[in-house]
Order: C-alpha cells, then structure tokens, then sequence
C-alpha cells in the first residue's frame, strides 16, 4: 500500500467471507500527503468500516498531555460484520505507553427472543393468503374475546414462522444450488445441442432463479429499512451493509454499572428494567379529587345533533 501501511486480504475458509487485514507499521516519512491517500483509497476500495467502541474515546496521547487523537482502530470488510455482528472494540488503559491497546471482542450474546415481524415479500407468494386463513381457522380457543385474540395470533405466529423456513429459508443455498444447475446445463450446452426436455429445465430453473432472487432481495430491502431504493433495482450487497450498519447502531454491547462494564445479558436487562421501573414509578403524593363537583351534561338530542351525518347543504352554508 505505501512505506507505512500494509493490507491483507485472505478468505475465510469456514464461512468463506473476505478479510481484510490493515496494518500501519512506520512513519510514513516525508511522503505523508500521499501515503495517507493511498490509505484512505485502499479503506474506500475494501468498504471498510469502523465498528463499536467502548472505553475511552481516544487511543494515543502525547507524553506532556498537550495532544490527544484517535489513531489506532479496527477497521472491519462487510463480511467481517456478516460473520460476527457483535464485534466491539475496547481501549483499554495505556499505563506510561503513549498508545492504549484496543482489544477486538466478538461476542454472539442472547439477548432474548426476538420481535416478530411480517415480511413484504410474504404477501407477493400467491398461497400465501390461503395458508393464513387456513392456519387461523384450524386454531381453537376457549375464553374471553381478548385470550381468544392474543392465543390465536400466537399460534399463528408459529405456523407462521414454519411456513417462512419452508418456503423462504436459506434462500442463498437455493440460488447457489440454482446457478449450479444452470452452470450444468450451460456447460452441457458447450459440447451439444439441449434436448428439448434440457431447454424446458433451463427455463424453468431461471425462472426460479428470479423469483428467489426478488424473494431474498425483498427482506434484505426491508431490514434495511431502505425506502427510496427503485423498485427492481437489484443492489443486495448495498442492502447487507445496511443491515450491518443498522444492527452495528442498536446494538448495545455492554453498560457501565456502579463504574464497572457489564456484558452479562442478564444483568444489563435487570439494570434496564429497574432504570425505567424507578424512572416511571409514581411518588406517594396525594392527587386532587373531584367527586363532589358537579359538570354540566348535554342532553340525549344534543349528542344526536353532534354525531349525526353531515347535510350536503350545511357543508355548502360553512364553505361558500
């Protein structure tokens, strides 16, 4: 990259994701200006970007305390943050070092379950709409009209979820399945004429290619909450960096308790709650009541007067 800076770039064997690796080794001498934009250039071709930090804001500080700057970082590719979305950096404490070591976790904490939503791309399906009247006429329960609401919609939420990993899950195993097949026919296709039975097989395995392809691309658009994107404007790496970068912002990692950090789902959870539960909870004062003080009433025919149908003629009489 330059005399002070060098880059990696390697393949995840497990989940085969791009990593990328940047070091800043030396000084960069008297070519700073133009070693800083090579750097710069090099982080804007690899889409990098900088992730969580927790701890103290910057990472080097001059001996006499007359300057301060955040020079040390990690910097993590779209795949990095696919693979573990729960990335954070530390600085810690730098001790008589002018430079604090930052300490990269990752960290796939259960947080609890997660909200149920619907997804777009659900109502696009041409059975969906049977499947659901279908699933809420099979659901029986006993009670008061509000049990019988909130128990069906729960037991709709779960055939709801089954449904989504048959006919949805893992959409990207199915394209790549998918495109292996057309690559078959394809290379079948270089060495002979298809046969007709082959052709109608193309056909249809590009066809299905395309209704996956909308399908991912549909709830890729709508976790990233990305409104103004066309409609039929394929750009689905666009959308996962979006939905990174969402999760990167929500993400809580840890909070600081009694001056201690705290990760430990459980106790952060507990601490939010009391924090709300103390910030909400109403004091002993006594309220002002109003039992003995009589208000004046409308009559039956005056609340007739005052919901009854607006006449064509009055509309006319108020506006013109």
């Amino acid at each position: 990259m330059g005399p002070g800076y060098l880059g990696l770039e390697g393949i995840w064997k497990q989940d085969g994701h791009r990593i990328v690796i940047v070091n800043v080794y030396a000084p960069s001498g008297d070519h700073g200006a133009v070693d800083r934009e090579e750097f710069n250039s090099f982080i804007l071709d690899m889409e990098l970007e900088d992730i969580q930090v927790v701890g103290r804001k910057f990472t080097w500080y001059r001996p006499n305390g007359m300057a301060r700057s955040k020079l040390d970082r990690f910097l993590i590719s779209n795949g990095w943050a696919t693979a573990w979305p729960g990335s954070t950096q530390f600085i810690l404490s730098r001790n008589v070092s002018d430079h604090c070591p930052i300490l990269l976790k990752v960290a796939n904490l259960e947080w609890g379950p997660k909200p149920f939503r619907s997804l777009d791309c659900w109502f696009q399906d041409k059975n969906f709409m049977e499947f659901v009247r279908k699933a809420w006429s099979e659901i029986h329960v006993q009670g008061t009209g509000a049990l019988i609401l909130k128990e069906k919609l729960k037991g709709l939420k779960g055939k709801l979820k089954q449904w989504h990993k048959d006919n949805f899950g893992n959409l990207q195993k199915q394209l790549s399945q998918v495109e292996a097949s057309l690559d078959e026919i394809d290379k079948k296709a270089d060495d002979r004429e298809l046969q007709d039975a082959e052709r109608t097989e193309r056909v249809l395995l590009q066809e299905k290619f395309w209704s996956l392809a909308k399908r991912n691309e549909s709830i890729l658009r709508q976790q990233s909450r990305v409104k103004w994107m066309a409609e039929g404007d394929c750009n689905s790496k666009y959308f996962h960096s979006i939905v990174n970068w969402r999760r990167k912002q929500n993400m809580i990692s840890g909070l600081k308790i009694a001056g201690a950090w705290v990760e430990d789902p459980q106790q952060v959870k507990e601490e939010v709650r009391n924090y709300f539960k103390d910030r909400f909870s109403e004091g002993g004062w006594r309220r002002p009541k109003m039992d003995s003080v009589v208000f004046n009433q409308i009559t039956e025919a005056d609340n007739d007067d005052l919901v009854k149908v607006f006449q064509e003629s009055k509309i006319k009489e108020a506006v013109w």
